[in-house]
């Protein structure tokens, strides 16, 4: 049974976090503040921490880094209604684990929080410098990537993008259809 600290400021979400974190056997931790969720990060050291970008009293990003500095082993995951690219590379910088944007799937939320508690223990990466997190390409809409094949498909957007034929996008569920597509879009 793992700790986890969830901080939201919005109820349902939190409470609905919550649920789903006890189902899996988890003893939780849920608060609606920063300051309220710095308190009882320092007093429970979780496992892992879920933090909302938005709280009121202090921002996720503010969160992520006193976790960072006082409490390295923690895993993060980000989650917000709120959220760019810019916000979800600055927290993966700074050593968040993952990031999730509302409205999210529960069973997304459920892998993410398996997947965080596996990396537990093992060495994080450190964190991205600045000029590394400035090199990460960024195509029209939200796809991130920095790898061969990513380049390879901005690349293609950009060239679909100057084209006004349909096109038609094939693939598995779950592969990115609609995030290409959304790019394509964006990009013409």
């Amino acid at each position: 049974m793992a700790k986890i600290l969830i901080i939201d400021d919005e109820a349902g979400i939190l409470n609905l976090m919550t649920k789903l974190c006890r189902q899996q056997g988890h003893e939780t931790f849920p608060t609606q503040t920063g300051r309220e969720g710095l308190t009882t990060l320092d007093r429970e050291s979780p496992d892992l921490m879920i933090v909302d970008l938005l709280i009121g009293d202090m921002t996720g990003i503010e969160i992520i880094e006193y976790s960072q500095e006082h409490h390295p082993e923690t895993q993060v995951i980000m989650v917000t209604g709120h959220g760019t690219i810019e916000t979800a590379v600055e927290a993966m910088r700074l050593g968040a684990f993952d990031y999730l944007t509302k409205p999210f799937e529960l069973a997304d939320l459920q892998r993410t929080v398996e997947l965080g508690l596996q990396q537990k223990g093992k060495p994080k990466p450190d964190p991205m410098s600045e000029k590394e997190s400035l090199d990460i390409n960024l195509a029209p809409g939200q796809l991130i990537g920095q790898s061969p094949k990513m380049k390879e498909i901005f690349e293609i957007i950009t060239k679909i993008a100057d084209n006004d034929s349909p096109i038609l996008l094939e693939g598995e569920f779950g592969s990115g259809k609609q995030m290409v597509a959304r790019s394509i879009h964006n990009a013409s």
